[in-house]
């Protein structure tokens, strides 16, 4: 069983669905340190003048892990829709998508880990990617440990005998304390697709709802430029 691990983020890049769609089952880390002003709680969207950040505005005291994070206030999300229909509605899939994702615009939020849970849930259904989604603070709920051996137990947790890393993973993590627990691993090696845009001059890195607007069934066969093999540890 292939296993992902990954803090909750706001609407993601293409690069966290092709993950999604290489793994049996995805641990969102939910119980994970906060850090202020990353995609955590913001994201981009295109825009006629290259692109613009969505955010989340929250409210927090440090140190606090990701599930005690709260939404300030709801204007926000009158802004987003706003900005989101804005610059969406001439893209050719944008009307068959606008029902679900305004779904979640029209709803309070006070938690922002179940903000970005639902929207990574939602949209991932929108594409057709079929693994199971888990919550960290719902398998490991007084887990305190870090780094390398959390990501263990998370896979452990789940019964996982092949960890999917991101691209980065190999900076950091203990590659020989994975293998003395029989758990494999494979890193991202993601390219970034061009496809088309409403806007001329492509522009690289922004959110999925950027791609499926634009793009719609056609969305995940594009994104999908990571090929993972099997790997048994």
């Amino acid at each position: 069983m292939i296993c992902s691990i990954q803090q909750p983020n706001y609407i993601p890049w293409l690069g966290l669905f092709d993950k999604l769609a290489n793994v049996d089952v995805h641990i969102f880390y939910d119980n994970a340190q906060y850090i202020s002003n990353t995609i955590i709680n913001r994201n981009k969207i295109r825009s006629k003048d290259g692109w613009i950040y969505l955010t989340v505005p929250v409210s927090l005291k440090f140190p606090a892990r990701i599930t005690e994070v709260k939404i300030v206030d709801q204007h926000w999300r009158k802004t987003h829709w706003k900005s989101i229909e804005a610059n969406y509605s001439r893209a050719p899939y944008f009307k068959d998508y606008k029902d679900v994702i305004k779904q979640i615009y029209d709803k309070e939020w006070t938690s922002l880990a179940e903000l970005n849970m639902t929207i990574i849930e939602t949209i991932s259904r929108l594409l057709g990617i079929k693994c199971r989604f888990v919550r960290a603070s719902e398998i490991l709920p007084d887990m305190k440990i870090k780094s390398t051996e959390a990501l263990i137990e998370l896979c452990q947790a789940v019964k996982a005998d092949c960890y999917f890393s991101g691209a980065d993973g190999i900076k950091y993590m203990n590659l020989d304390l994975f293998k003395k627990n029989s758990i494999g691993v494979k890193f991202q090696k993601y390219v970034h697709p061009t496809y088309k845009q409403v806007f001329p001059e492509f522009e690289q890195g922004m959110c999925i709802i950027d791609l499926l607007c634009n793009e719609g069934p056609q969305s995940l066969k594009i994104l999908k430029t990571t090929q993972l093999e099997s790997n048994k540890g």
